[in-house]
This record gives structure tokens, C-alpha cells and sequence, in this order.
């Protein structure tokens, strides 16, 4: 299963397009990947998890020209639920796609998630 999410991505006082897709990865995992055309940057996270392991999110960062990366957290599972807590999930997501634009762009960024969306999860 696939939907679209929205965030809404502030660089300064720019509002910048974006497109933020959720996709099921079997019954344990899922992939939270949002693209900026604009700016070329795409951030792929990819979390998976069971009770009675650590939840593992690896973040592939691509941008432009710029640095590209793959990033490796393990939580416990109570921090992030990843079965259980996508909303948690969304969160770090939009957490790691602002310092990815920040250190890309050497601009504040925000990223907002509406409430609604949150709850949809």
C-alpha cells in the first residue's frame, strides 16, 4: 500500500514543492521518502521493527551535487514503535529532511506536519 503525506517545507519564508510518499514494506517495516524537485534533494528512510527487536532507520540522503549519505539509527523499541507509531515515525522523518536541508542549504528550515495527518496514521 502506498499514500501521499503532506509536509509542508519552509526554507527562510519560501514554501518549497514537495512530494512525501508512505509505503508499506511487509508486516514489520515501511519507507517514508519525500522529494524536492527544486532543490534536487531526496531523503528515502526506510524503518523497520518488531516488539521484541530494536526498530533499525536507514536514511539514504541525496542532494544535488551535494553530500550523499546513508545513515544507520537503531532505537529501542519503546522510543520508536515502528509497527505501532508511524505517526513517531513521520516525526524523525521530518526531523532528519530539516538538518538534511539545513546543511544543504545553510537556510532555516521548517517542516510542518499538520495535525490531521498525524491522527490518519
Amino acid at each position: 500500500m502506498e499514500s501521499s503525506v503532506e509536509l509542508r517545507l519552509y526554507l527562510g519564508d519560501i514554501r518549497q514543492q514537495s512530494s512525501t510518499l508512505l509505503r508499506e514494506a511487509g508486516p514489520n517495516g515501511y519507507a517514508i521518502a519525500t522529494a524536492i524537485p527544486e532543490l534536487v534533494v531526496v531523503l528515502d528512510s526506510h524503518y523497520v521493527g518488531h516488539e521484541h527487536t530494536e526498530s533499525v532507520v536507514v536514511h539514504l540522503e541525496l542532494a544535488g551535487r551535494g553530500p550523499r549519505a546513508v545513515k544507520i539509527r537503531t532505537y529501542d523499541h519503546a522510543e520508536l514503535p515502528v509497527v505501532h507509531a508511524r505517526r513517531r515515525s513521520l516525526l524523525e522523518h521530518a526531523g532528519q529532511l530539516q538538518e538534511l536541508l539545513e546543511r544543504t542549504t545553510g537556510v532555516t528550515v521548517r517542516v510542518d506536519v499538520d495535525e490531521l495527518v498525524l491522527e490518519a496514521l
